[in-house]
């Protein structure tokens, strides 16, 4: 096993943090994911680690209040006023996720943070049974780095990642670019993702606090049917966001 170890800077030193979340309001998380032919193609050997793209998976029912917050919230935020009309998470996946600490010096832990798959078929999604509704935020390492590349540096936003279930005993937390390139290849490059296929539908890529819905480069949906009531929910943003038909991502086997 691969490990891995803390915002995503060249030279591995610690990035100015934004204060710690406070744990006040608990109330539930969501997950995540990413897919099969598309995995293939996210990063060839030398390949720009900005290049992959992350997966947040969540229900049709939640993106009305998503749109109107504009971001994603984690788990812990107290600003999350209105949890979830569609409710993901079991309850023993949401306590493991509070109490996992990440093992670094801000105390925080697991579900301070917005979970991201780094495929479509993560194995959130694929133990979700039924999947109606689904539907899959898609976001890009790159946006996330342009993201921290422009923040005030007193908010600029913490990025960890691990090769496997963040809230399982035992796994570590990156936050190098180095590291995470390292991830990546080892994951999805021809001669090794063979290998790590059920790795990469557990690994995570998690940003504190919350995650800016201007982030969002597109939403995948299961159907054309879906497809249309996303597209109603997204009618009234100034910013468009594509709403892609990618069944393949939804399947059940």
């Amino acid at each position: 096993m691969v490990h891995f170890i803390d915002p995503l800077e060249e030279n591995a030193a610690p990035a100015p943090r934004s204060s710690p979340i406070r744990r006040s309001r608990i109330g539930t998380r969501e997950v995540l994911s990413r897919g099969s032919r598309e995995v293939r193609r996210a990063v060839e050997p030398g390949a720009q680690v900005g290049e992959q793209q992350i997966f947040h998976l969540t229900h049709e029912g939640n993106l009305a209040s998503i749109v109107a917050e504009k971001q994603l919230f984690a788990d812990t935020n107290p600003d999350w006023e209105e949890r979830p009309a569609v409710d993901l998470a079991a309850e023993a996946t949401r306590l493991a996720r509070r109490a996992r600490h990440t093992g670094h010096h801000d105390d925080s832990v697991v579900a301070d943070f917005v979970p991201f798959s780094l495929r479509p078929d993560s194995r959130q999604l694929r133990g979700l049974v039924p999947r109606a509704g689904l539907v899959l935020l898609v976001s890009s390492i790159a946006s996330v780095l342009d993201w921290q590349t422009t923040a005030h540096p007193a908010h600029t936003p913490k990025m960890l990642f691990t090769n496997m279930d963040a809230a399982v005993p035992g796994a570590e937390f990156g936050r190098t670019r180095e590291q995470l390139a390292s991830l990546v290849r080892m994951l999805f490059s021809p001669a090794t993702a063979p290998a790590h296929v059920e790795e990469s539908r557990a690994a995570e890529f998690l940003v504190q606090g919350f995650f800016p819905l201007r982030r969002v480069l597109s939403i995948g949906v299961p159907s054309e049917e879906a497809a249309t009531r996303v597209r109603a929910v997204l009618a009234d943003r100034s910013a468009t966001i594509d709403v892609l038909v990618r069944p393949e991502w939804f399947r059940a086997d």
